[in-house]
């Protein structure tokens, strides 16, 4: 049996394999086109970017991986009430910037970032955290079942008005999954 060590080390290593074929296939894909496109006039403008998110994304995960599990279970339903903020943000005109008719997406200091994405990982957190203080609850519908899933649909509303159903789509069914597994009938 692997130590929690052992498996952090085994995921990290699985992560970063992963991570340099993607690099691969990205640069394979996108030098070419970036060479014949006269905006870029090289060939790595793509994987140039595609590193700076690979290292940006790698620095947030080492730093996730100091957070003790415990701050989730204080402060998730602050989590889930600023992902919610945020989702209420990108619906105002001139904060949430509009893509292909979509409003989806927050642009600051010229990266752009999608809330509903954040909402993802903030939804299970959330559900975690309400299991973990009202597990005795959670076999009745008013008291278990609706305030939860009420906080959950809610998001998903905030989500569908972007639109993104796909995300709507997701961030409902693991949810879902999630309280049928904490007990929910």
């Amino acid at each position: 049996m692997l130590t929690a060590k052992q498996l952090q080390n085994a995921i990290l290593i699985t992560v970063s394999m992963l991570l340099c074929i993607g690099l691969v296939m990205v640069y394979s894909t996108s030098a070419m086109v970036a060479k014949l496109d006269p905006n870029t006039a090289t060939s790595y403008f793509f994987i140039k970017k595609q590193i700076i998110w690979v290292l940006l994304a790698g620095a947030a995960m080492l730093a996730c991986m100091e957070i003790p599990y415990d701050f989730f279970r204080k402060y998730g339903y602050h989590i889930f009430g600023a992902c919610i903020f945020l989702l209420i943000l990108v619906l105002i005109p001139g904060i949430g910037k509009k893509y292909n008719g979509a409003r989806r997406w927050i642009r600051v200091a010229g990266m752009g970032f999608q809330p509903s994405d954040f909402m993802k990982l903030a939804a299970i957190i959330f559900i975690a955290t309400y299991v973990d203080r009202n597990i005795v609850y959670l076999k009745h519908f008013f008291a278990g079942f609706l305030p939860v899933f009420a906080g959950v649909g809610f998001a998903g509303l905030l989500i569908l008005m972007e639109p993104d159903f796909g995300t709507c789509c997701f961030v409902m069914l693991i949810s879902t999954l999630l309280l049928l597994i904490a007990g929910i009938r």
